[in-house]
Order: C-alpha cells, then structure tokens, then sequence
C-alpha cells in the first residue's frame, strides 16, 4: 500500500469515527430527552396538591421546567420548601402525595424509564 492510500485510509476512518460519535451524542442526547419528559409526567401524580392559604396553591404542579438536559426545575414559590417538608396525603388532598417526589417516582420506575432510554438509544423508538 502505497503512502498515499495510507494516508486516504486513516483520513476515511477518521471521518467514519467522527461521524459515529456525532451520531452517538444524538442518541444520548434523545436518551436524555427521553428520561426527562418521562421523569416529569411520571413524578406528577407524587406531588402534593397545593395548600389552598398559598398564594400559589395549585400552581405547583404546573410549575414543573426542564431547564437543560438533565435538570428539571420547579418555579412556583415555596417550591423547595414543599419538596422537602413531610406530607401527608389527608392535608394535601392527593392520597399519593409526597415530600421528595422525584425520590419517590425514582424508587418506582427507575429501571422502566432506563429500559426506554436504551430504546431510544437503539433507535427502537
């Protein structure tokens, strides 16, 4: 092989290892979008329902961002407060209703939301 076709040969596999990687940092970043919207809309029914004296009651759920990828906020005022405080289900009103939310839907469907995640990254969904 002459040292011009060597030359072509590693310039082709850099191209094909480059267009691999942009094709990897597409899925994960479609994986991640995936495990956001999936965390949101499964964590939605763990969080309480807003005390009516707030200012902002009801407005909690609704307050929910993806801010990135991978960070998802909430906005509504006393927002922290809510997801640390203790609640019971007979005071908010929602029987499923609970302090650290995120922590509660992770506990129940972690592996479901990473098995859709690896279908999303083979492109089975």
């Amino acid at each position: 092989m002459s040292g011009g076709a060597i030359i072509a040969k590693f310039a082709l596999e850099l191209v094909m290892d480059k267009a691999s990687d942009l094709l990897h940092a597409k899925d994960f970043e479609r994986a991640q979008e995936f495990i956001d919207n999936e965390c949101v809309e499964k964590m939605k029914p763990y969080i309480p329902v807003s005390i009516p004296r707030y200012s902002e009651s009801g407005k909690l759920a609704d307050s929910v961002k993806i801010a990135e990828p991978g960070k998802i906020i909430f906005t509504a005022p006393f927002a922290r407060i809510r997801y640390y405080q203790p609640w019971k289900s007979r005071i908010t009103g929602n029987p499923n209703g609970a302090g650290l939310w995120f922590e509660v839907m992770k506990e129940r469907y972690a592996d479901e939301i990473l098995r859709g995640a690896q279908k999303v990254m083979k492109g089975q969904t």
